[in-house]
């Protein structure tokens, strides 16, 4: 049953009989729909390169927009709308259900039913039926909360993402909350000085709170799950990607010997904020470190 039908089906149930006594129709059907109920009922907008050859397979990114905002504006943010023009790229911007409470993604692994995931897998599936999509070329990038579900993805979708690029995100450090199948390519691009989900962890609340994790252990989740033989270590690299910062601002350290060819990288982005003023390099060298670990 699709998500409309749930909340109506719920609007029902707590409603009253003809009588006037309360109807009592059980709790509301939890099935998931198919991948195209949902896409019946969420339809998504892709953006197909302008010289498309269905003769050549393609890349396909995926820009997932933070807290009560629009994929398409994140997008355009993070670079994505003219690297994707620019590159021949496939993309999509997929926004979070706005029956879901106030408009957000569900990323939590203990709210049911999940039916983000079951969306943004649908829309590669779906993708990849219609147009002539390189199935180890999926990509998933997304700011804040959108990093987040773009992180979530990775845990429970990844057979159709190869690598996550993840601005200002973090991840369920709990082995049971994020098991995937296989290792997927992540970096966590992080300021430390976001004050919204701090690059330290939740210690701007008090009391702070622990299931929170920090910067290094959102990566480190990454460490471990695409088998990294090696400690995070600094690389030596850094780059320019914040306007309002001087210099080669964002500093870069890796985990060495990760399975498959993967990589698990964090990206620190000195004195960044949450929503930093990126340049016209972030999404180009972004999309340069993910695409080099291609899926096997």
């Amino acid at each position: 049953m699709i998500r409309g039908a749930l909340v109506a089906l719920a609007t029902v149930a707590v409603g009253c009989s003809s009588g006037g006594a309360p109807a009592d129709m059980g709790p509301p059907d939890m099935t998931p729909p198919t991948e195209g109920e949902i896409l019946a009922e969420r339809p998504y907008f892709p953006t197909v390169p302008a010289n498309y050859d269905p003769a050549q397979q393609y890349p396909l990114v995926m820009v997932l927009a933070g807290f009560g905002g629009e994929s398409s504006t994140t997008a355009a943010y993070l670079g994505f709308t003219q690297l994707a023009a620019d590159e021949g790229i496939f993309l999509v911007t997929p926004d979070p259900d706005p029956l879901h409470a106030r408009y957000s993604w569900n990323v939590n692994p203990d709210q049911f039913p999940e039916f983000d995931v079951l969306y943004l897998t649908a829309i590669i599936h779906d993708m990849e039926s219609k147009y002539s999509i390189d199935p180890k070329r999926v990509y998933i990038a997304g700011h804040s909360q959108g990093a987040e579900m773009a992180q979530r993805m990775a845990c429970n979708s990844a057979d159709d993402v190869a690598g996550v690029i993840s601005l200002a995100g973090q991840v369920d450090k709990d082995p049971a909350d994020c098991a995937p199948t296989r290792p997927v390519t992540v970096v966590e691009i992080h300021g430390t000085n976001d004050s919204t989900l701090g690059y330290n962890g939740d210690v701007q609340n008090v009391p702070p709170d622990p299931s929170i994790p920090s910067a290094h252990e959102t990566i480190g989740v990454w460490g471990r799950n695409d088998q990294c033989t090696g400690a995070i270590m600094a690389t030596g690299m850094s780059y320019d990607l914040v306007l309002d910062l001087a210099g080669n601002e964002t500093t870069v350290e890796a985990y060495g010997g990760c399975a498959d060819g993967t990589a698990a990288e964090l990206w620190t982005i000195q004195m960044g904020v949450h929503h930093p003023t990126l340049n016209t390099s972030f999404a180009p060298t972004t999309w340069g470190f993910v695409t080099a670990h291609p899926r096997q």
